[in-house]
């Protein structure tokens, strides 16, 4: 962790930065399950438009957002052929 290299500070300092990591790694790990949903969505026949939707969000702004996840059913389409 990061904030150990503050472990010379105040023990609250300590506290308070290993509180922040936490929280940041829990929004990795939230984005990391919303890209795969969106993958497996769009992979499932679910449109941009609806994505993007229920996202609050335009459709294109859904596919800006989430263009180097892979989600593009065209990918399950030739994985399918193959």
């Amino acid at each position: 962790m990061r904030a150990d290299e503050f472990s010379e500070y105040n023990p609250d300092v300590v506290r308070r930065l290993r509180s922040i990591e936490r929280e940041q790694a829990a929004i990795v790990a939230a984005q990391e399950r919303l890209d795969g949903k969106v993958r497996q969505a769009r992979n499932n026949g679910v449109t941009w438009s609806q994505i993007g939707h229920v996202l609050g969000t335009t459709r294109q702004a859904a596919q800006i957002r989430f263009r180097d996840v892979g989600a593009d059913r065209k990918l399950a389409k030739e994985r399918k052929a193959e």
